[in-house]
């Protein structure tokens, strides 16, 4: 998909991601029962960020992106990333 088309800019450095997603409270359970950082994975997944770029923008590794991504479909009973992005947007729980 050309950079064009993309619902958010590369990320190449922190300025590009909205800050908002990094800056989000870490006390408590966010909509659909996620932890403070699966609630900040889920809302650059509604930015349309690959794991690579939500990693480097959250500074965790892509692996725990993965399993974060995981845990959200569990949480949230959808059997994928396009899915858990349509429910959170259908729902309001980001």
């Amino acid at each position: 998909m050309p950079s064009s088309h993309r619902l958010c800019p590369k990320i190449g450095d922190a300025e590009a991601v909205d800050q908002t997603i990094l800056n989000k409270p870490l006390e408590g359970e966010s909509a659909f029962g996620l932890k403070p950082r699966e609630a900040r994975v889920l809302a650059a997944l509604c930015e349309g960020l690959q794991n690579k770029e939500i990693g480097a923008a959250l500074e965790i590794e892509e692996t725990t992106v993965k399993m974060d991504v995981r845990a959200i479909c569990i949480k949230m009973g959808v059997r994928n990333r396009t899915e858990a992005v349509i429910k959170a947007l259908k729902q309001g729980g980001v």
